[in-house]
């Protein structure tokens, strides 16, 4: 009998200690939460009553970071942790009564955008496979090149492998798309076969500038594709010229294809004629007049054959033509190439 009560006065003795801890600290309640959701690294507000001595605060089951000297029983400021997991969850709430006096409220983590690095190879036939690689690439939805989707044959938070659409016929980045949304690659992906280039944000292939216009290299401002552009301002009759030391066979290539852009100051003219020399005159009879739009990208594909009559080719020039005075607004060229 006596051991009897001996237990239930220790039962008694718990009961009274636990109801006194829930007394001393009450479970901390909470009315609002701004915002309802938000991405790693947000500061989001709780509201309510009893949250000034939270000893930790949990998103899922990652501790989250607060400062106590900022809050108030009415108000707790705390950040999201930036390795919690994205998407519906509970904010866990933990005062100095612990598990016994816990307040679980809803939160939702939000997935930031994908972050694109680098993809290889940066050139490829369809079918072949391109490994991106980056961060966030969690809940993957799909990857387009272009406007075309790709087949995902491996995939991870950091690196995706795909391999190339087939239908792809010119130059085109590749976009990331996930929950937390899309991302563009800053450098466009070419499928092989493209043709001969003379400018690929820069010169290649032994192509040299010698142009009588002011001509700049390196825009950074109005881009087609990849990073660069070239801008030309033409004084009246001058010229873009792209010569290179060796002559090439006009036989394998049947045009020259590439992107204008106008700029400012509504339409230009421009005389698009190659050479087989170093002179920057057209032959009798051959050369295109084009009309570029202002502000506009806009593609041009002219035949060689209207271009120059010779076998070799050993410089294309880009005249200006038929404004008057100079042209004091640049005009934008990119991926100027032989096809």
């Amino acid at each position: 009998m006596k051991n009897l009560f001996k237990y239930i006065g220790i039962l008694l003795l718990g009961w009274g200690a636990t109801a006194c801890q829930n007394d001393v600290n009450p479970t901390p309640e909470v009315t609002e939460v701004l915002p309802v959701e938000a991405l790693p690294g947000d500061l989001v507000t709780l509201k309510g009553a009893g949250l000034a001595d939270m000893q930790r605060v949990l998103f899922g089951q990652v501790n989250a970071r607060f400062n106590p000297v900022f809050n108030t029983d009415g108000v707790l400021m705390v950040r999201v942790p930036l390795d919690a997991k994205y998407g519906v969850q509970k904010i866990t709430l933990l005062n100095l009564g612990g598990e016994a006096t816990q307040r679980l409220v809803d939160f939702k983590v939000m997935q930031p955008p994908p972050v694109v690095d680098k993809f290889v190879p940066t050139e490829a036939l369809p079918g072949e496979v391109v490994t991106i690689t980056g961060k966030i690439f969690d809940n993957l939805q799909g990857v387009n090149f272009g406007t075309l989707p790709a087949e995902i044959v491996g995939r991870s938070a950091t690196e995706v492998k795909v391999k190339v659409p087939a239908g792809l016929t010119d130059k085109a980045p590749i976009t990331v798309v996930t929950d937390g949304g899309q991302t563009a690659s800053a450098l466009a992906f070419s499928p092989k076969g493209l043709g001969f280039f003379m400018f690929e944000d820069g010169l290649v292939n032994e192509w040299q500038n010698w142009s009588w216009a002011k001509v700049k290299l390196d825009e950074a401002g109005t881009v087609k594709s990849g990073r660069r552009s070239l801008a030309v301002t033409y004084p009246a009759w001058s010229a873009l010229w792209f010569n290179r030391p060796n002559k090439i066979s006009v036989a394998q290539y049947t045009t020259l294809k590439f992107w204008i852009n106008g700029g400012k100051g509504g339409e230009k003219k421009i005389f698009v004629f190659y050479r087989d020399t170093d002179e920057a005159a057209a032959e009798k009879n051959k050369g295109v007049v084009i009309t570029v739009k202002p502000d506009e990208w806009q593609e041009v594909i002219l035949k060689l054959s209207d271009l120059g009559g010779a076998a070799q080719l050993k410089g294309v020039v880009f005249q200006e033509f038929g404004n008057k005075g100079d042209v004091t607004d640049p005009i934008f060229l990119d991926d100027v190439r032989l096809q």
